[in-house]
């Protein structure tokens, strides 16, 4: 995989050679009409947007939501937020989204003990007859 830049390294200005895990695409138009890519990536220590503005069409068909990817380009500021203007991305074959997003804390069968705990505590009848 690429380099160890995480979103939380990210600074305005910086090239970036990066794996994230695409949670959002959308294409969109600018207002004169132009196609655009809205993007929105993510790694362990958060997300942020992507935008593609050249080579739309061909940079679209490389990957789809939930995918990992491989991405270039410039960190830029949008609205008082991080932003990356990406030259390339490239899916990344074999590569497992959820190893780059947070995962839960404790393990799902401790929160569904949990979950059903809680439950049990709800003393109101209409609530707990729900």
């Amino acid at each position: 995989m690429a380099g160890t830049t995480y979103v939380t390294d990210l600074s305005e200005g910086s090239l970036i050679d990066a794996t994230f895990a695409v949670q959002r695409k959308q294409t969109r138009r600018t207002r004169s009409g132009d196609p655009f890519l809205s993007v929105e990536f993510a790694d362990r220590t958060g997300r942020v947007a992507g935008v593609v503005w050249n080579d739309v069409n061909v940079l679209t068909a490389r990957f789809a939501e939930g995918d990992t990817v491989r991405v270039l380009g410039r960190v830029e500021s949008y609205s008082g937020k991080l932003q990356i203007a990406v030259r390339d991305v490239q899916k990344v074959e074999g590569g497992d989204p959820l190893e780059l997003v947070p995962g839960s804390r404790r393990d799902a069968e401790t929160l569904d003990g949990f979950l059903e705990f809680l439950a049990g505590e709800i003393h109101h009848e209409g609530l707990h007859a729900w």
